[in-house]
């Protein structure tokens, strides 16, 4: 998961940075294509995620570009005293000091139980690929029929 997630303000003179709290509601509502704005000037804000990826990498900062979900939670599952549901994103994000984009397969298990407020579980096991090779394996599985 995204060890650091701030907001960044773009105005020049402002340049405030603020943390999140909830990822998985900024992801929707970028997703659902929401404007982020500066809590201090309101000006137009981004969300900035940095990866602490393990094996002696550095951490990778990126700019979230967009976020997608899918349109609905087709697949739930009773668990326990909750009904689960799994719910998948694709962020696209641009290496703010490289020059290339990526994707981010972050995703949640959401728990409704039968009275109160869903539990928002983070999975562990995101996917983080670059923007060609997953393009690549996306024309591959087209090329074979596949509708994806």
């Amino acid at each position: 998961m995204a060890t650091e997630r701030d907001y960044v303000c773009t105005v020049r003179s402002c340049g405030h940075r603020e943390g999140i709290d909830r990822l998985f509601d900024t992801l929707f509502d970028i997703s659902k294509g929401k404007k982020l704005k500066c809590s201090k000037c309101k000006g137009d804000s981004y969300l900035e995620l940095e990866f602490g990826f393990s094996l002696g990498a550095r951490p990778h900062k990126c700019k979230v570009l967009d976020a997608f979900m899918p349109t609905r939670l087709d697949n739930s599952w009773r668990e326990g005293k909750f009904q689960r549901s799994f719910c998948p994103f694709l962020v696209i994000v641009q290496a703010i000091h490289e020059d290339y984009r990526s994707v981010w397969l972050p995703y949640w298990h959401i728990d409704k139980p039968k009275r109160g407020k869903p539990l928002y579980k983070y999975g562990q096991w995101a996917s983080f690929i670059w923007e060609r090779p997953f393009a690549s394996l996306i024309s591959q599985a087209r090329a074979k029929g596949y509708k994806i």
